[in-house]
């Protein structure tokens, strides 16, 4: 993406990316000092605050690791051709609950 992309060309091609599992490209569709953030329970794995390409990168890993996304919801924030801002709401409560241990 060139920094004259429009912030909907930036955002089609991460999702594009993500569809198809490109970690690698996606990642360079961001900003060096990427401010991440998924609210939700700390017994969640991908909850959390990350900063940077590669806090990202391990969110994508724990990400993967750990279910196939199926609904969620972004906030985001681009500049300069990158995204700079990310927050990503789910249903945290569902989230929360399946990976509570049994008897919880």
């Amino acid at each position: 993406m060139t920094v004259s992309a429009t912030p909907a060309d930036v955002l089609a091609d991460f999702f594009a990316q993500f569809g198809v599992g490109d970690i690698v490209t996606l990642l360079s569709r961001l900003d060096e000092d990427i401010d991440w953030q998924v609210q939700g329970d700390a017994t969640v794995p991908w909850t959390g605050v990350r900063r940077g390409k590669a806090q990202v990168a391990a969110f994508f890993d724990v990400l993967s690791d750990s279910l196939t996304p199926r609904a969620f919801a972004v906030a985001v924030e681009v500049a300069g051709g990158r995204i700079v801002r990310h927050r990503m709401f789910e249903d945290s409560a569902a989230a929360a609950a399946a990976f509570r241990p049994a008897g919880d």
